[in-house]
């Protein structure tokens, strides 16, 4: 099954978001990402004729309402996912309820009050241009969701990688058959230190405000272990996370989730072994800093140990370990050689257009990149 057949076999269960369309089980595999008004993301979208799915949450918890716009990204048949507070009164009607099948629970961004999203999006300099102009306003990203059988195997496989304990809460509901786990990964981003306007106008100094995932963060250099890959500006930071979701309301199609978990598993270990070779699924991967946690010579040994296969390419002193990871949900480690399982005269850079996945030992400038037709040479293709 080659990428493409994924890419399309997505999409034909999205049915562009029209009147046949039904939640189904790959709807989990998305990115969602807060910002205070949705109408000039409706407008754009609008315009350019691109389908959307519209749902509102009436929340709860702190008696809030959110828009949620759901799009594909063209190519991938992946979601990204954009909640706000507030869309104009022309668009209001248009987003309806979530239906029993669609497990709202999991799709509600349940771990940050609406106040807190609009605070974390404003100390982290969310621009919202006037509306008069052309320009869309910024999005913070909160959280990827990513469809399974089993909702703690993901965080399971990276406590044994890494050797030590990722962060987990796990969630059910049995009235809408659908069950759930958070695993929180710090930070992903970093707050400015200096004074802004924070909530209603109120001048805030970032690490002072008390918000749930939210805080000093410790660890060398200020940077707490076990973060997504990021740049860091401050030691102040709040959670990301990664949420599993088992909807088994769901529909579901030709290949169950069930199903595409087994082949990326077996297609990426039929094609990579240990430290050796390279599969195109491997780059459909989360990215885990593990620079304070772990060197990438113990998680290369902790990944023999499980069985799961790996490539580690990068210069002689910090690269990745790219690894078949669980659930059709693959992990790059990046950190920190020790060299105690890797030799230096042995590391290379990644070699996107070999079949082995490796250029030439400590030659770092003969790491090659695929030409614009290269998934359409299958003499080339390391698998498909």
């Amino acid at each position: 099954i080659r990428t493409a057949n994924w890419v399309q076999y997505w999409n034909d269960l999205h049915r562009n978001f029209d009147s046949t369309f039904r939640w189904h089980e790959f709807m989990a595999m998305a990115l969602s990402a807060y910002t205070p008004d949705l109408t000039p993301f409706i407008k754009r979208w609008e315009g350019n004729k691109t389908p959307i799915l519209r749902r509102v949450l009436n929340r709860t918890s702190d008696s809030s309402i959110l828009y949620s716009a759901r799009i594909v990204i063209p190519n991938t048949g992946h979601i990204i996912e954009i909640v706000a507070d507030h869309v104009d009164d022309e668009f209001i009607t248009t987003f309806v309820p979530y239906g029993s099948e669609e497990c709202e629970p999991a799709h509600s961004l349940t771990q940050w009050t609406t106040e807190e999203m609009r605070f974390l999006w404003t100390m982290n300099s969310g621009n919202l241009p006037n509306k008069t102009t052309s320009m869309l306003p910024d999005i913070l990203m909160l959280q990827l969701t990513h469809p399974t059988t089993d909702p703690t195997e993901l965080q399971v496989y990276l406590s044994s990688a890494i050797g030590s304990e990722i962060d987990i809460d796990v969630y059910e509901d049995s009235t809408i058959n659908c069950s759930w786990a958070d695993i929180s990964l710090e930070p992903i981003l970093w707050l400015q230190s200096s004074e802004q306007q924070g909530i209603n106008g109120v001048t805030e100094k970032a690490g002072f405000r008390e918000v749930p995932h939210f805080g000093k963060l410790n660890g060398p250099g200020g940077v707490k272990s076990g973060g997504i890959m990021g740049t860091k500006t401050t030691d102040n930071g709040f959670r990301f996370y990664v949420r599993m979701v088992h909807n088994r309301a769901a529909d579901v199609g030709k290949y169950s989730v069930d199903d595409y978990s087994k082949y990326i598993s077996q297609t990426v270990d039929l094609f990579t072994g240990s430290n050796k070779g390279y599969s195109r699924h491997l780059d459909s991967h989360i990215g885990l800093d593990i620079s304070y946690d772990q060197s990438l010579d113990t998680v290369a040994e902790n990944l023999d140990e499980m069985g799961a296969s790996y490539h580690s390419a990068g210069d002689l002193i910090t690269g990745s370990n790219w690894a078949r990871g669980v659930n059709g949900l693959n992990v790059e480690f990046l950190g920190y050689y020790d060299n105690m399982k890797f030799k230096k005269f042995e590391l290379t850079e990644l070699d996107y257009c070999s079949q082995t996945g490796f250029s030439f030992p400590n030659k770092t400038e003969d790491a090659t990149y695929c030409a614009g037709n290269w998934d359409k040479d299958s003499s080339k293709s390391s698998d498909e």
